[in-house]
């Protein structure tokens, strides 16, 4: 379980650092290293299933999140548009602060949740 854990998370660690572009060779190259390694250190196969598998679902996970969530809503900054929606939440601070959740859409278009403080 633990090297699985670890597979995953090399999966999301390299996937972060190499862009679209590379990683399908690098998640080949890296994937092939592992099962080298662990052919060496006498892993069984399942064990080299497993690994492989935790690695490329923690590429996956973390590239659906980048392409879908990410980029996004990023895309708007430095841009100018408009949000309409409602107040969902209300927390009250120290101070006279205040922070809003607000739900509803960016420019008509784009579903988006907001925290305001």
């Amino acid at each position: 379980m633990i090297g699985a854990v670890a597979a995953y998370m090399s999966g999301s660690f390299f996937a972060y650092f190499f862009y679209d572009a590379i990683l399908l060779p690098i998640l080949i190259g890296t994937v092939s290293i592992g099962l080298y390694f662990g052919k060496k250190h006498k892993w069984t196969k399942n064990d080299g299933i497993l690994l492989s598998v935790a690695f490329t679902v923690g590429i996956a996970v973390y590239s659906a999140y980048t392409a879908y969530a990410y980029r996004p809503a990023v895309s708007f900054d430095g841009k100018f548009g408009t949000f309409s929606g409602e107040v969902t939440e209300i927390t009250n601070y120290e101070n006279d602060r205040a922070g809003y959740v607000l739900k509803g859409r960016i420019n008509g278009d784009t579903k988006a949740k907001i925290t305001y403080y």
